[in-house]
């Protein structure tokens, strides 16, 4: 019989054997919350967390809290109590109902996990947090570490974050080196389908440096994201908590009827010939080309996370879309990573004719510069550049 797939630092009462829920079913049942990251380990997203729960509870709102997932508990006291307690401390909960699942190394997750001999899984912790408290509270969800940091088997947070469904707010800091930082979590919260509600600047002086403000400014305008700031907490204490995040604007982070877009898998396009096709996307675009298995020989498309499958001599794919794919009918636009120049001279050096471009186009992250080209069956592709900014067509 299958262990149970998270067992680790709680009781048998507490950590029962459940059947395994799959994401879709934890999507489904999301409740009205927020998913709290941040854009690095000692960033503040406890303390945000915290913050954001005694302010919901002091306006008299249910609130429960929830970390799925804890470790370094074997780490002495500090002056501010640890995760779970600070959390349990603004909702009124057991910290171990904050956070059932828990591991004494400070170390992350998976490692974690690891070391104890156990394995922690996306669906059954996402359905533990989501039954956290009273299924009518509001729900804040302090996640750990960043994003990416991962939980074992391939997953990572961003993949519990995405099946909790929740709003998603990233602590920041606000001093040097915060922009870079903040936009990359901003670049792998979307590329994961999360749905971003703001960026928290903390903690905000009661006079920001010129820095401070640019910071704030800029991240605004390239991460295209509302910024907001949580000044210094004085303490702990739920009524320090509550007031520090006062003029948090809470009500549209929580805005209902907003859940976060499933992320693009893949897309279907059509080939002429496999051996052709094969090195020209491997060369010009720089797609990795995998054999799919079985007989006959047919082949996938891997790029960035996003997948191409390839119907192509031999195949008769089923089902297909009313207009089936066909060789040449595809359009397609590639991210380019650098100038668009370089784009260009990219083509030209693998004989590829530029059909337009550069000219300005307007993409998924605003103002662009593309260059445009065929594959060898005549299908329309695109490489667009947000590094020279562009001007948005009319």
């Amino acid at each position: 019989m299958r262990e149970p797939a998270v067992r680790a630092g709680v009781s048998g009462d507490t950590l029962r054997p459940l059947r395994e829920p799959s994401v879709r079913e934890t999507r489904e049942t999301a409740r009205r919350g927020l998913f709290v990251t941040g854009t690095d380990t000692g960033v503040g997203k406890t303390v945000l967390a915290a913050a954001i729960a005694a302010a919901l509870r002091a306006r008299g709102e249910r609130v429960a809290a929830a970390k799925p997932v804890l470790t370094g508990t074997d780490e002495p006291p500090d002056t501010w109590p640890h995760d779970d307690e600070l959390l349990a401390s603004a909702t009124s909960q057991a910290p171990t109902e904050v956070a059932p699942v828990r591991f004494g190394p400070p170390v992350s997750p998976h490692l974690a996990a690891e070391l104890a001999g156990t394995r922690l899984s996306v669906a059954e912790l996402a359905a533990r947090t989501l039954a956290t408290g009273d299924g009518d509270a509001t729900l804040v969800v302090e996640g750990i570490g960043g994003l990416l940091v991962p939980l074992g088997a391939g997953a990572s947070v961003r993949d519990l974050a995405r099946a909790l469904g929740l709003g998603v707010v990233v602590a920041a800091r606000t001093g040097l080196g915060t922009i870079n930082h903040t936009l990359l979590t901003l670049e792998a919260a979307r590329a994961g389908g999360l749905d971003v509600r703001a960026v928290v600047l903390g903690p905000w002086p009661r006079g920001p440096s010129a820095l401070e403000r640019s910071n704030a400014a800029t991240i605004a305008e390239l991460g295209r994201v509302a910024v907001a700031t949580l000044g210094e907490v004085a303490s702990p204490d739920p009524d320090a908590l509550a007031a520090a995040a006062r003029d948090l604007p809470l009500d549209d982070w929580l805005g209902a009827g907003r859940t976060a877009a499933p992320p693009l898998d893949h897309l279907v396009i059509a080939v002429s010939d496999w051996e052709r096709s094969n090195a020209f996307y491997r060369e010009v675009v720089g797609v990795e080309v995998r054999r799919a298995p079985g007989d006959p020989p047919r082949f996938r498309y891997r790029l960035a996370g996003v997948q191409l499958n390839v119907h192509g001599p031999g195949m008769d794919p089923q089902p297909v879309a009313r207009i089936p794919a066909a060789p040449g009918m595809a359009d397609l636009c590639f991210a380019w990573p650098g100038p668009i120049e370089g784009a260009a001279a990219h083509l030209r050096r693998h004989g590829v004719a530029v059909e337009e471009g550069p000219v300005p186009r307007y993409g998924a992250r605003g103002p662009a510069q593309s260059v445009y080209f065929r594959d060898p069956d005549g299908s329309l592709l695109e490489f667009m550049s947000y590094a020279a900014g562009g001007e948005p067509a009319p």
